[in-house]
């Protein structure tokens, strides 16, 4: 008897026809499927006859439609679905949501509102009911389906950004200041959320903050609708900067400063060409390059002997880091700098090997006074410090008993002060010096040689005592740090 049931399992189970439908079934269930492919594997499962369960099918397709914008033709399978199963959740759902973009509103929030009897533990079904009630501007109830959904759930980014919006439509700024907060806290790389916040303190007479937050969103997606068009009301830059010759004094010790770092491909134009082509295209300008990556990072300042800066690397959020990195996303956890601009010396995990870098010819801090045409040119290298404790790695690379360091590489730099420049970023407006650093690299390690090309600049306050704005160019991407906020100690 157990025989024939195998060989009864094996005949049906493992028969084409059933891994035919098998193959539809997954292709018809992943949204991730090709538009035309998801649509033909769920019309074969619903017009199998021996299919059974095919609403499911249905809400699918319908899916699938609606992921494709045609929400009329979606909202016809939705429909389908639940006159199988009037109480099937996914499809009810997926309808409101069609409803919604149709412009169907009183029929989205029927279903939303029977969602929620059906199932009053799900906090999305208190958000797009709230989305909807707040659509049809009636925000008190709109508010308190949207505080149901944040009590189910506190860290979905749309119950809080929803909850703002709704609390700003009413004026009360407060709160919704409080709401935009915690969702950018959530999701810190939404441009529209920042746009939001600006919006708010704009509307709360509060200038300072709405341009840090118009700057921060102008950084994040250069497309944005507005934010130049606002920033420019808010902020006027003067374009004849007058700075007195800049002596080198440390920043403050313990000084703690968030920056937004983002990715970029490099725009190969000079600046006199982008100008010229952004006036060309003033009413038709193609959309700019949008970042590849995003970090937030603090760098936190402690300052040795006057001309060594140590930094702290805090990574606090990231988008995409491991794609433009080659360290897959990692960052070193502390740096020592030759005043807070030059790589000193960059320590790796704790007892692992130390590099540094020297400068043979060319002393850098002759660079200072800072004074526009000041520029210093040089030699130097990069050395592996040999660690105290045996390490393989380091005995490899060279390091044998008493050699206290290895010479890896070589380099050629030139520093120029190149002008002065008052620039806003979401710290603030500030007046600086504008330094360019260039080197020309060759690294040599376990029979591998690399060559690099790096061009550096900083933005110096002399307010702040260390750089407002950094940018790092290398090959064919450029890399700009911003800062955003000073932190409290």
């Amino acid at each position: 008897m157990k025989l024939f049931q195998w060989v009864f399992f094996f005949l049906v189970f493992l028969s084409p026809a059933f891994a035919q439908d098998m193959s539809q079934e997954r292709a018809c269930r992943k949204s991730a499927t090709p538009f035309e492919e998801r649509i033909a594997a769920c019309t074969a499962l619903i017009e199998s006859e021996d299919y059974e369960k095919r609403y499911w099918a249905y809400q699918r397709r319908g899916d699938a439609y609606s992921d494709n914008g045609d929400y009329a033709v979606a909202i016809e399978d939705f429909n389908r679905a639940l006159e199988i199963d009037p109480q099937y959740e996914a499809a009810l759902g997926t309808r409101a949501y069609a409803l919604y973009e149709e412009g169907r509103y009183e029929e989205a929030l029927a279903d939303t509102t029977l969602l929620i009897e059906i199932d009053p533990e799900d906090h999305w079904n208190f958000y797009y009911h709230g989305r909807i009630l707040d659509w049809l501007d009636r925000d008190v109830e709109a508010l308190s389906a949207l505080t149901q959904a944040i009590d189910l759930k506190g860290d979905y980014f749309y119950s809080r950004y929803q909850r703002g919006h709704v609390h700003q439509k009413m004026e009360n700024f407060t709160p919704a200041t409080a709401d935009y907060q915690a969702a950018r806290d959530i999701s810190p790389f939404r441009s529209f959320i920042h746009m939001r916040l600006a919006d708010n303190y704009w509307d709360m007479g509060d200038a300072d903050n709405a341009a840090r937050y118009y700057r921060m969103a102008q950084i994040i997606n250069p497309n944005e609708r507005f934010t130049s068009r606002n920033l420019t009301e808010l902020v006027q830059l003067d374009p004849n900067v007058q700075l007195s010759p800049l002596q080198y004094e440390p920043p403050e010790d313990g000084l703690s400063i968030r920056y937004l770092q983002v990715f970029l491909p490099f725009d190969t134009r000079d600046e006199m060409e982008i100008a010229i082509m952004d006036l060309a295209n003033w009413f038709s300008a193609p959309p700019k390059a949008m970042p590849e990556a995003l970090a937030l990072i603090t760098r936190n300042l402690t300052v040795h002997d006057g001309d060594v800066v140590q930094i702290d690397l805090d990574l606090e959020a990231e988008k995409n880091l491991d794609v433009v990195t080659s360290t897959g996303g990692k960052i070193p956890e502390s740096i020592d700098t030759f005043r807070g601009l030059f790589l000193r010396t960059l320590r790796t995990e704790a007892g692992g090997p130390e590099f540094r870098k020297v400068f043979d010819e060319g002393e850098p801090a002759t660079l200072w006074p800072l004074v526009v045409g000041n520029t210093v040119t040089g030699r130097g290298g990069f050395e592996l410090v040999c660690p105290e404790e045996f390490s393989m790695d380091a005995m490899m690379m060279g390091c044998l008993h008493d050699v206290p360091f290895v010479r890896l590489g070589t380099l050629e730099f030139s520093l120029v002060v190149e002008k002065q420049e008052q620039i806003h970023e979401p710290l603030g407006v500030f007046d600086t010096f504008v330094v360019r650093y260039r080197e020309l690299s060759k690294m040599e390690a376990f029979g591998r040689e690399v060559k690099r090309e790096v061009e550096t600049r900083w933005w110096i306050s002399p307010e702040l005592g260390f750089w407002v704005k950094r940018t790092n160019q290398r090959g064919d991407k450029i890399a700009s740090l911003h800062a955003i906020s000073i932190l409290e100690n």
